[in-house]
């Protein structure tokens, strides 16, 4: 091994471990208590080291961010590869749910801690989420195309929505032991939401409200009745 691929390799090394030390202190301390210096402290190296790598405490935020979304991505992917598209929505959200918890630190990232900065769709990272979402937006379309779902709704407003209240299924105040029941019940909700009953106005309403509660969709602004044209 030459001097230079070993330098990168350590180099490497080194970032991934202020990786897993700033996640475990975000999740146990919360983002806004960490600070570099705790960060520093946890793998024994300089703040002045760590600044060599990330140049603020909210990059070390979204190169989190990145590695969780590309490892969601990979896991609805694995799971939506079937014949029936009312199965592959399905499938799309029980991935979501499996990732909550495979990977329980990555997803109070994303999806719970309120305290992190706020995913916009100017960050880089998000072609990653975009990529995702087609995948799972595109199973809807499907749905629609067969008839499965009303005529004219949009796949893309209806992901977003939908997913609006998929965070509260890992929060500490849903029983475990009723989380894949409520998990079977928001795909249900779903069906329903883009059917004909589900496209009243006071059911696209109540879905706008829970839109505005998942960090990945603020950079999404949308209004009510978007959700199913009629």
């Amino acid at each position: 091994m030459g001097i230079r691929e070993r330098q990168d390799r350590e180099r490497q090394a080194v970032r991934q471990a202020i990786l897993e030390a700033a996640r475990d202190l975000f999740i146990t301390e919360g983002y806004r208590n960490v600070s570099i210096r705790k960060i520093a402290e946890r793998i024994e190296y300089s703040p002045a080291a760590i600044y060599s790598y990330f140049p603020s405490k909210d990059d070390i935020f979204f190169a989190l961010a990145e590695e969780g979304f590309r490892r969601l991505d990979l896991k609805i992917r694995d799971l939506v590869a079937g014949d029936d598209p009312l199965e592959d929505v399905r499938r799309c959200w029980w991935a979501y749910y499996e990732f909550s918890k495979e990977h329980r630190e990555f997803f109070e990232l994303m999806f719970v801690d309120r305290s992190v900065p706020q995913i916009t769709d100017q960050w880089p990272g998000m072609a990653v989420v975009h990529d995702m979402l087609a995948v799972a937006a595109e199973r809807i379309q499907r749905c629609v195309d067969a008839g499965i779902f009303a005529p004219g709704t949009d796949a893309v407003v209806a992901l977003h929505l939908v997913w609006g209240p998929s965070p509260d299924l890992r929060s500490s105040a849903t029983p475990a032991g009723s989380r894949p029941a409520r998990i079977r019940t928001l795909s249900r909700a779903m069906c329903w939401s883009s059917s004909s009953r589900g496209s009243r106005p006071e059911a696209r309403r109540r879905l706008f409200r829970v839109h505005h509660r998942h960090p990945i969709f603020r950079a999404y602004p949308i209004h009510p009745n978007q959700c199913v044209q009629s």
